[in-house]
């Protein structure tokens, strides 16, 4: 019985630890590392925006082929079935040969006689054909028109959600980059403590120099617990815009990397406006209704048809269906439409048309003005953002080597606390500003590349369309 004891002890404990590892793993499973390229092609490849707008191609896909349809044959097939259930009747009377020529008396009236059958059925098949039909021309190059429109709004969503992952991203960057900042700003300002607290017990500061180091360590407290919540917030918006809320994202690299091509972009910045969404789609329009118009036009002109009818009839007074006698009937002809007046409906039509024409073509100025702005602004926040950036490095590298004379004279006894607090302080700040800076560029220029529409996105989603 003890042996049993301690094997079922053995058990249990060997059952939690095995637990416990499986709830490691399942952690470190949670846990994702993300880079930018990989982000950015989670987002093009998973997201339910970009999917919806690809459904939307396929659907304007087979609008079209629908349309096309419209100028095929159409066949269709036929039955009925009649009960006749009071018979036709014809009376002859008064005709040559068939009696006294006379003027009869009402005894004498004709007998009437009873045509017909009582069942009649008829089954065959219709085939018609539109020879000319301008509309339905027109409005199969419509369908294509659509397409196109689809295929552009589908590119507005890529582009956006790009730069919504960019955003997303460079702004964790951004958290991560100042948090590790103020945590190392934190961690020294503890140092700094512990050193006064020696030098206060060989007598070489004073008590007042401990206390002041010592609320400077409490001070840096809450921007450290506020660091780290930006931290985790940045990255929970990320992981929502990628699908992946239940699992925990980790970035790599830091805001830094990013601006070894920052020369590059300020003096290569394009002004074409050609590839922006905002403008295709207006131009893609305007495209839409000037073939609408055409196409109203076309209403006016007569339209050809041909058609085709073969069909088997049968009249019986039974439902003994072998001994029925079949007889064919077919016929084909063309069927000839003039439109003469409807009451000005196509007129006014025409109307509506010209005057939504008139007004894509002042709203495509009015947007052409806006980006205009847009970009101006963009690029000036660039060249700003640039300079920005190499005033705040050269700001850093001075306050470290302010920091670093201030930190030897105080542990040599030659400088004061206040000093050496001032050195810090002015360290963090210069390097919170230069991460700041390096957001704000690339923030601009995410901007810039999503008006000029120029960013490659088909590279990250090379792999799901093969």
């Amino acid at each position: 019985m003890k042996y049993q004891r301690w094997i079922k002890r053995g058990g249990f404990v060997a059952f939690l630890c095995l637990s416990s590892l499986v709830l490691k793993a399942q952690n470190q499973e949670q846990n994702l590392k993300l880079t930018l390229e990989q982000a950015l092609e989670i987002a093009l490849t998973e997201s339910p925006t970009i999917q919806i707008a690809d459904k939307q191609i396929e659907i304007k896909r087979f609008a079209k082929k629908e349309k096309i349809g419209n100028l095929l044959p159409n066949i269709s097939g036929n039955a009925s079935y009649q009960r006749t259930l009071k018979k036709q009747k014809f009376v002859f009377g008064g005709m040559p040969g068939m009696g006294n020529d006379s003027v009869p008396s009402a005894s004498d009236a004709p007998a009437a006689v009873e045509v017909g059958m009582s069942n009649s059925f008829s089954a065959g098949f219709n085939i018609s054909l539109p020879i000319v039909a301008p509309s339905l021309w027109k409005n199969v190059q419509l369908g294509t028109i659509d397409i196109e429109k689809a295929y552009e709004s589908s590119r507005q969503s890529r582009l956006n959600m790009v730069k919504e992952v960019q955003d997303a991203y460079y702004n964790v960057l951004l958290a991560e980059d100042s948090y590790d900042v103020i945590l190392k700003s934190y961690n020294q300002a503890k140092s700094n403590a512990q050193i006064t607290a020696e030098q206060l017990k060989q007598g070489v500061v004073s008590e007042y120099d401990l206390i002041r180091a010592e609320v400077q360590v409490k001070n840096m407290e809450p921007n450290l617990l506020q660091a780290e919540s930006a931290v985790a917030l940045s990255r929970l918006k990320l992981a929502t815009l990628l699908g992946l809320e239940n699992m925990k994202i980790e970035t790599t690299g830091s805001l830094n990397e990013y601006k070894k091509d920052m020369y590059a972009v300020a003096l290569t910045q394009d002004e074409n406006l050609e590839n922006n969404t905002s403008l295709r789609q207006l131009d893609l329009e305007m495209k839409f209704m000037k073939k609408t118009l055409q196409m109203q036009h076309f209403m006016h002109i007569p339209t050809l048809a041909a058609s085709f009818n073969y069909s088997y009839n049968s009249l019986a007074d039974d439902f003994k269906f072998k001994n029925y006698n079949w007889f064919p009937f077919s016929t084909v002809g063309l069927t000839l439409q003039i439109p003469i007046f409807e009451g000005g409906v196509k007129y006014f039509q025409q109307k509506q048309t010209r005057a939504g024409i008139q007004t894509l073509a002042l709203q495509r100025i009015d947007t052409k003005r806006n980006l205009n702005m847009q970009l101006q602004n963009a690029k000036d926040q660039i060249n700003r953002t640039v300079k920005q950036i190499e005033s705040t490095d050269g700001g850093v590298e001075l306050a470290q080597k302010g920091l670093t004379i201030a930190r030897k004279r105080y542990e040599t006894g030659m400088g004061t606390f206040i000093e050496l607090n001032d050195a810090e302080v002015a360290l963090l700040q210069a390097e919170l500003q230069r991460n700041q800076a390096i957001f704000e560029y690339l923030s601009a220029k995410t901007a810039l590349e999503n008006i000029l529409g120029t960013f490659d996105y088909a590279s990250y989603t090379k792999d799901k369309e093969n």
